[in-house]
């Protein structure tokens, strides 16, 4: 039976170089159709023999990957999903077996059996989840891949947090080329050694060496390999990035300098601080200090703080989001707005709702972890015009909402390949708008400008290493390369407050 799909030409040459790699990092850029074209060259090499392949996918996924499965490729499958029980016999009697990430490790010794007495295949959706090889889920997920004639790592994103991250996925994928993070740091990364003098957990004081990596080198022969090794490809979009920026607020002047210098919960949630210094007893680097200030720093810029503000006190970030959504109602559009704390969500949804009138939106909705899949569904599915999206970390992947045009960041993620995966939410291939609007919102001379420069130096990275098709739209919007003096005298004056 012939196919009821035409593929992409971007679709089609993936599959044609897929053909022609046992192993392989299949980073087309969001939107581009992944699952559609992972499952077409499975079908194609496991259709006429006794094959079996394992699909490793992310429970955001489940939906994406059961629509291809019943209404284009139209195969038989068994989707292991929580809430269930599954026997060896009822998950090895089907060629096509995906289940959830956090099922893995539940059944593993099933999954290895079936590898082992199998000739069997592995596909590993959002790859970018194996980039912490100490998880549980990576853990079980080598058990299998050993087992397995070929692999395929599914990403937008390679580069997602660092360039340690970068290797554990490769290493996963081709651990017979990147055999060891300390040789691949010594061959392409420059680093600097600390000595920080700490507990140990007889509270003695010991000293501790740390290695910070403070540049790259060999760049265009790690870009050669990883040429060689990963399938890159993107749609174009004709997207519209806007940086848009407001002063901080006078009453948060002093919150954010007792935030960024350590005084925050002193002054304002002393209940806290015994939970704190048991959490963070044993290590007094400044950088694990700085990294347990960083959410309080955030709250304040955000203005979401109770303690600090008054629940009516609408922040200078609040007025230039509201402003914003105000002009794409006009527009009569929709629009998505993510955010990196739940906090920051709801003060902004009661604001959108006391202001619904005036502003001229017809519904808000919440994408976020709380939601069913279902309502996902539903939300993706019914989305209409001058409707506004609440969206959390559990939309930034596998989730298609291109029936909104514009995407307001009131966070800018700490990584990189988050941003980009938020930026596929609405660049996809079916879209039916001819125009995306991207707007980054930040607040000058805090921690979101840090973000944002911080953005900057990490986009310039992957470019280098993985070119402009593996950033999809991003390469329209300007970059600069920061350095890591620059970024550090950032930190200082941003972050780090000593007034």
């Amino acid at each position: 039976m012939g196919k009821n799909y035409t593929l992409t030409e971007v679709q089609q040459s993936s599959v044609d170089q897929l053909n022609k790699m046992s192993a392989c990092v299949l980073a087309l850029s969001p939107g581009t159709g992944k699952t559609l074209t992972i499952l077409d060259f499975i079908s194609g090499i496991i259709s006429n023999n006794d094959d079996k392949c394992i699909f490793f996918i992310p429970k955001s996924a489940r939906a994406a990957f059961e629509k291809e499965l019943t209404t284009r490729i139209v195969v038989e499958y068994i989707l292991i999903k929580a809430g269930k029980e599954y026997s060896y016999s009822e998950i090895s009697k089907y060629k096509y077996i995906l289940i959830e990430n956090t099922l893995v490790n539940k059944y593993v010794e099933d999954l290895v059996s079936i590898a082992n007495n199998n000739t069997c295949h592995l596909v590993i959706d959002e790859a970018h989840s194996l980039q912490n090889p100490n998880s549980v889920f990576t853990t079980a997920a080598w058990e299998v891949r050993c087992y397995c004639k070929r692999v395929y790592a599914m990403t937008a994103t390679p580069l997602i947090n660092d360039i340690e991250g970068l290797f554990n996925l490769y290493h996963f994928v081709f651990p017979r080329i990147f055999t060891s993070w300390f040789k691949f740091r010594s061959r392409y990364c420059i680093t600097k050694e600390h000595t920080i003098r700490m507990k140990n957990r007889n509270g003695a004081i010991i000293q501790r060496k740390l290695t910070e990596i403070v540049g790259y080198q060999n760049m265009p022969e790690l870009n050669e390999f990883l040429d060689k090794l990963t399938i890159k490809g993107c749609v174009h979009y004709n997207v519209n990035f806007e940086f848009l920026e407001c002063e901080l607020d006078k009453e948060s002047e002093k919150p954010y300098r007792f935030a960024s210098s350590g005084l925050f919960d002193i002054l304002y949630h002393p209940e806290k601080l015994k939970h704190q210094k048991k959490k963070n007893s044993g290590d007094s680097s400044e950088e694990k200090v700085f990294a347990a200030r960083l959410h309080d720093i955030q709250r304040v810029v955000d203005g979401c703080d109770s303690s600090v503000v008054d629940s009516n006190f609408i922040s200078n970030k609040s007025k230039l989001l509201i402003k914003t959504i105000k002009e794409i109602m006009d527009r009569n559009e929709s629009v998505l707005v993510y955010f990196e704390y739940k906090d920051s969500l709801e003060m902004i949804e009661k604001f959108l709702l006391d202001k619904k009138d005036e502003i001229g939106f017809k519904n808000i909705y919440r994408l976020t972890g709380a939601e069913k899949e279902e309502l996902r569904a539903k939300i993706e599915s019914n989305l209409g015009l001058r409707e506004i999206v609440l969206c959390s970390q559990a939309a930034s992947q596998s989730r298609n909402l291109q029936r909104a045009n514009n995407l307001i960041l009131w966070n800018l993620a700490w990584s990189c390949g988050r941003f980009i995966q938020i930026c596929g939410r609405i660049c996809r291939t079916d879209t039916t708008y001819d125009k995306q609007n991207i707007y980054i919102l930040s607040v000058a001379k805090t921690i979101d400008e840090y973000k944002v420069e911080l953005f900057k130096k990490n986009i310039s990275l992957i470019m280098t290493l993985l070119g402009n098709e593996s950033v999809g739209t991003i390469d329209q919007c300007a970059y600069l390369d920061v350095s890591a003096d620059d970024k550090a005298t950032l930190k200082k004056h941003l972050l780090w407050k000593r007034d």
